[in-house]
């Protein structure tokens, strides 16, 4: 029973430094990528004196709406107050309307909706474009962002799905890994006892040992059941005259 106990031990051992250095790495590429990003964005322009729109699209027969992001150029056209009771107001700007430069939009894009959200009912007179890797040129809601901030804004548009399922992949090979450490150390434990008695894996995981084990078992188990039913049988087929009653 030692041995076999030294064994899972070691097994035990084994998987749980094995759980912790997967949970370690993934853990701290997660966090070092979060940080980092995922892609190489670099600032392309910023447009002044705009009004962002946005709109989307539904094709027949498809289940997602296309979401757009234009963005016009306009002017600000000063308009004169009109005088109260004869009073003369001094400020010739409080009202104001904007006037549309271009009718057609200086920068338009499909986006997701998650970064499309944003820009609804956006009022900022001005807007930043950037560009990843790829080509694809975006713009960012906050007009003074940096690298940094518009990746993450970036991943709005094109989440990392394959690293998310590296993480989930490396998760779940660390958690087996703790599980069966945690598993063997219990074996470890019975094996020590010294009135532990052998019960097999009902997953038949014990291997061939445990397969024989549990044909035993079932064997015995049916040897059990046909005892008591011979007892039964016999039991009932005695006659009340046969039994001995107390004086």
């Amino acid at each position: 029973m030692n041995i076999h106990s030294e064994l899972h031990r070691k097994l035990s051992h084994s998987f749980l430094r094995y759980g912790i250095i997967i949970l370690a790495v993934v853990g701290g590429i997660f966090f070092y990528k979060d940080h980092n990003g995922y892609n190489d964005v670099a600032k392309v322009r910023t447009i002044k004196n705009c009004i962002v729109t946005t709109s989307s699209t539904k094709e027949p027969f498809m289940t997602k709406n296309t979401y757009y992001l234009s963005i016009y150029t306009h002017d600000e056209v000063p308009t004169d107050t009109e005088e109260a009771d004869g009073e003369k107001n001094d400020d010739k700007t409080m009202l104001s309307v904007w006037d549309l430069s271009n009718e057609e939009p200086i920068f338009q894009c499909t986006t997701s909706q998650a970064h499309f959200k944003h820009f609804v009912n956006y009022d900022a007179e001005e807007i930043t474009i950037f560009k990843s890797e790829d080509g694809k040129e975006f713009p960012v809601y906050a007009a003074n962002a940096d690298e940094a901030e518009a990746e993450r804004e970036f991943r709005h548009i094109k989440p990392p799905y394959g690293w998310y399922a590296l993480y989930i992949i490396g998760g779940v090979l660390g958690i087996i890994c703790l599980y069966n450490s945690i598993r063997l150390a219990k074996v470890a434990a019975n094996y020590r006892n010294e009135n532990y008695e052998f019960s097999p894996d009902p997953m038949c995981t014990a291997g061939e040992r445990g397969a024989f084990a549990m044909m035993d078992l079932a064997r015995q188990r049916s040897a059990d059941k046909t005892s008591n039913a011979d007892l039964l049988t016999s039991f009932l087929s005695k006659d009340a005259n046969d039994f001995k009653w107390p004086d």
